[in-house]
């Protein structure tokens, strides 16, 4: 099985990025053809630096659980990774000292490429599609008031993009020690087939024609990523954008270098992302590694926190990374 994958996130006009995401890497075949390709997308929320630490747990504990799990059941498999990183973030807020922020959350969404099924699940409004043929379908349920409202017919996709409560989120995980988590049945997926995960920052001024247009009219995940973001730039990028695209049945490609696509960058510190090892911790290193072997490099350009505010619900926007890479 041959994928192409890339992933890239940007701070948007706000002053710092909060989300986090994760690409596999370094994969042995065993672990492919037992557990698969996993890409996470997490938001995070909680204002100041915790929604930073809450999204960049979210990505560490799903991702290591995940792998560590010798459930073949990827469905099942995901959504007790995906409870396991709720239960952290909730126990680490409440260990937080009186000076540090004590609400933290993260939405998230996963997917799993095994064999030729996809597996999705998530937590919130971050959200997994699946294209094919310029057809745009969204595999998730965005866990948000406006999510419902549509759902009861109370409000249109248009009514629901400028509504005063569209950032308000009904599930995340942190929030409490136990989370509902939607992990959907597998997909039947082949070449040609596109997988697109993303924050909310990217629907937030980017439909479906938008999306299905640049997938189809783009040859390769770093080039629709890099498009998919330059255009939420080019309409105002109100809020955080992260997306990670993945091709099936593309041909076999090197890991290359790229930068992130925004000259607002304040300030910057660098980040390494490990591959997820059942031995190893799984933290993230400020140090920039490149290894020249094969044709593969990699780089990871971490971003610094900010405070975004005017989420309404029970919690507020915070900040995270700002990393592009392509496996």
């Amino acid at each position: 099985m041959n994928i192409e994958m890339n992933g890239l996130s940007n701070q948007g006009s706000r002053s710092h990025n909060e989300d986090s995401l994760f690409l596999p890497q370094q994969l042995s075949n065993a672990v492919i053809q037992s557990k698969g390709y996993l890409f996470i997308v997490a938001d995070g929320v909680g204002g100041h630096q915790a929604g930073e630490v809450a999204s960049k747990m979210a990505v560490e504990v799903i991702s290591q659980t995940y792998y560590s799990d010798p459930n073949p059941d990827v469905r099942g498999s995901l959504q007790a990774a995906i409870e396991k990183a709720n239960q952290h973030i909730f126990q680490a807020a409440k260990r937080n000292n009186d000076d540090r922020p004590r609400t933290m959350a993260t939405t998230v969404a996963a997917a799993v490429i095994r064999g030729n099924d996809l597996t999705a699940a998530n937590v919130g409004d971050s959200r997994v599609y699946l294209i094919s043929n310029g057809r745009v379908e969204q595999l998730t349920s965005d866990h948000s008031w406006v999510g419902e409202q549509m759902k009861a017919g109370i409000l249109t996709p248009e009514q629901a993009k400028n509504h005063p409560q569209k950032n308000v989120v009904t599930r995340s995980l942190g929030h409490k020690l136990e989370v509902q988590v939607d992990a959907y049945p597998p997909r039947p997926i082949g070449p040609g087939h596109t997988i697109l995960l993303c924050s909310d920052g990217l629907p937030a001024v980017v439909d479906d024609s938008d999306i299905g247009q640049i997938v189809s009219q783009s040859r390769s995940p770093q080039e629709m990523t890099k498009k998919l973001v330059d255009l939420t730039l080019e309409r105002g990028a109100p809020d955080n954008v992260t997306t990670i695209v993945v091709n099936f049945g593309g041909p076999a490609v090197a890991v290359v270098a790229a930068a992130p696509t925004i000259a607002r960058t304040i300030s910057t510190s660098m980040a390494q992302v490990r591959p997820p090892t059942p031995q190893k911790s799984g933290k993230t290193l400020p140090v920039l590694l490149l290894i020249g072997a094969v044709g593969l490099a990699i780089l990871l350009l971490g971003g610094i926190g900010f405070d975004r505010g005017g989420r309404f619900g029970y919690f507020i926007i915070g900040w995270d990374w700002v990393n592009s890479f392509m496996v």
